[in-house]
């Protein structure tokens, strides 16, 4: 799951207060949860990052929350690595 609002820690605090443990897969590496910034670096290099992680974890389903706040990462210049 690739997080551009919450921390790992927000995530799991605020779905814990709907009924749902995401911890326990977290720690069993059933569940990765990986939080940045939109705006680190630019969207080239966080699509070279997602599918790194995902090729290197490989995932049956990946969540990309919010993939709105990717447009804040858009730039016309040169992107910084992640």
């Amino acid at each position: 799951m690739f997080l551009f609002e919450e921390s790992p820690s927000q995530l799991i605090r605020n779905m814990r207060s709907i009924g749902i443990d995401l911890e326990p897969w977290v720690k069993k590496e059933r569940l990765l949860l990986h939080a940045v910034r939109p705006t680190l670096c630019g969207l080239e290099m966080h699509l070279v990052t997602m599918r790194k992680l995902t090729e290197e974890f490989k995932p049956d389903v990946v969540v990309i929350d919010p993939v709105t706040n990717l447009e804040a990462g858009g730039t016309m210049t040169k992107p910084k690595p992640c």
